[in-house]
This record gives structure tokens, sequence and C-alpha cells, in this order.
């Protein structure tokens, strides 16, 4: 996973799962997310972080909304999925034979 995003200061943001990151990088995608990417700013430096905006049940996985550009065909199930356009494509790893 490689995420990019700008920030509401206009700058660059990235989550990099494959080389290096913080737990962040391992909260996976869900179109009724638990939680949502927030900015901190101490000095100069930038932390992002993750902030539930609703209420979590125990044992809940505590998820995040990855936006509009998918690199996946989302399977989240929800009702209101936002990809539901897709949700008829083959998944990435049954085209090619291998993972991502």
């Amino acid at each position: 996973m490689h995420l990019k995003t700008r920030s509401t200061s206009n700058k660059h943001l990235g989550i990099d799962a494959l080389e290096t990151g913080g737990k962040l990088r391992l909260m996976n995608h869900a179109c009724n997310p638990s939680a949502r990417f927030h900015e901190v700013q101490t000095g100069r430096n930038l932390t992002v972080i993750a902030v539930t905006i609703r209420d979590i049940s125990p044992g809940e996985e505590v998820t995040v909304s990855y936006g509009d550009r998918l690199w996946f065909v989302c399977r989240c199930g929800w009702d209101g999925c936002q990809h539901r356009d897709i949700q008829h494509l083959p998944d990435i790893h049954k085209q090619g034979g291998g993972g991502l």
C-alpha cells in the first residue's frame, strides 16, 4: 500500500506500507470507517494519526477510508459502499496468479 494525499496545508503526506511506517500502515479500508486520518503539527514535524469518528464496539476493527481512488476491489459489504460500481470486477491476485 502506498497512500498519498495532500495535507490541509497543501504538503504531500504518504503512508508507505511496503517500506516502513508505524501502525497506521496496518489499518484496513472500509467505506463506513470507524476512524479518519488527522494531521498534528508540532513545531516543524507533521504527524498523521487516526481519530475515531464513531463509537467502536469491543472487538471491532478500527478502519479508515482510503478515499476514492482504490488500487483494489472493495469488498466491504456495507450497504452504502462507495465503490459498489467495481465490485463485479475480479480481484487482482486472481487475475495474475500472484499477490500484490
